[in-house]
């Protein structure tokens, strides 16, 4: 789902936001021990294991809470080039540090 809702925000950029963010949230997912951990618990895990300070995310949950609510915006092809690089960055870090098990310690930390 992760890597289909990536590329329907390229394809679509009313909905890229959603989209994106949507993509962030299976990530999250993955991190909860339970299906009734809260995800408030979660995010300062995933944070932590994939490197990025809250404030990297920020602009990809801005520009999905409107089309969440009903209320569809047009995102330009430069905020939705921004939160598409954001999400692929740390899917490409989930991916190298869960799945494949490599290290991403010294890698930057994303803010």
């Amino acid at each position: 789902m992760c890597l289909s809702d990536l590329r329907n925000a390229s394809l679509n950029l009313h909905d890229a936001g959603m989209l994106c963010y949507r993509a962030i949230e299976t990530i999250m997912q993955d991190f909860k021990v339970s299906e009734d951990e809260e995800s408030k618990i979660t995010w300062p895990k995933v944070q932590s294991s994939l490197r990025f300070d809250k404030s990297f995310v920020e602009p990809v949950n801005r520009c999905s809470k409107s089309n969440r609510h009903g209320k569809p915006i047009f995102l330009n092809a430069e905020n939705a080039r921004d939160i598409i690089r954001r999400s692929l960055l740390l899917v490409g870090r989930y991916s190298r540090s869960k799945i494949l098990g490599l290290s991403i310690a010294n890698e930057q930390l994303l803010k």
